[in-house]
């Protein structure tokens, strides 16, 4: 599995938050879960991109991953990114408080300039330092709550909890667009699903729609 052209699905996924908070280590560690391998540590210049194949239910899904920068003065580059992104992966150090006091304004940012369907998983990372700890694992839990959207704390340095955040996130992708394959018939989708479905529908980008119509030639569809 080499190349865009074998995957059922494509995925953009971006990576946002305050800088230091460990963005870029995630994402290393995503890459290579090996807690042998060293992680990078320096901070992300305007943004980062990353491509991984896997397969799930005998699909063949390409995540397009863009790690993007949390200084104050590459935030308008930032919101281009947002574009077209089905799925984001909020980011604050569970050390320092101002990184996550400023998950809100970040969430603002993406809800303002993203896709209305964009799915977030919020992530309190650096539990390794717990004795440093500055937000408490029921402060993120009740703001995940509150702004409805998923909530998991991870070290990327020990690789804690890495995979099982970009597996959860994508599930929930994942489970959207199979949705969306079945919703082309209004009586497979419940009244009070059709209006968030439609909007959905409004913001796919062409890589996604793409990729249902070849799932759909694969399996000899003529829809």
């Amino acid at each position: 599995m080499e190349s865009s052209a074998e995957a059922d699905y494509i995925i953009k996924l971006i990576l946002m938050g305050d800088s230091g908070c460990g963005k870029t280590s995630i994402l290393a560690r995503y890459n290579n879960p090996d807690p042998g391998h060293n992680i990078p540590t320096h901070a992300t210049i305007g943004y980062d991109f990353s491509s991984k194949l896997y397969e799930q239910d005998d699909k063949v899904i390409q995540v397009h991953v863009w790690d993007t920068t949390g200084q104050e003065k590459y935030k308008s580059l930032i919101k281009t990114y947002y574009k077209k992104a089905m799925a984001a992966i909020l980011v604050y150090d569970i050390t320092k408080e101002e990184t996550f006091e400023n998950c809100n304004n970040w969430l603002k940012q993406l809800r303002n300039s993203g896709e209305p369907g964009c799915e977030v998983m919020l992530v309190g990372n650096k539990i390794d330092l717990e004795v440093e700890r500055a937000v408490k694992t029921e402060e993120g839990m009740k703001f995940a709550e509150e702004k409805n959207i998923q909530f998991f704390e991870t070290s990327a340095r020990e690789g804690l909890n890495v995979k099982e955040v970009f597996d959860a996130l994508l599930n929930k992708v994942l489970e959207k667009i199979k949705r969306l394959e079945g919703s082309d018939s209004k009586q497979n989708v419940d009244s009070r699903e059709e209006e968030s479905i439609d909007a959905y529908k409004k913001s796919i980008n062409s890589q996604l729609s793409r990729s249902i119509k070849q799932s759909r030639k694969k399996k000899g569809c003529a829809c």
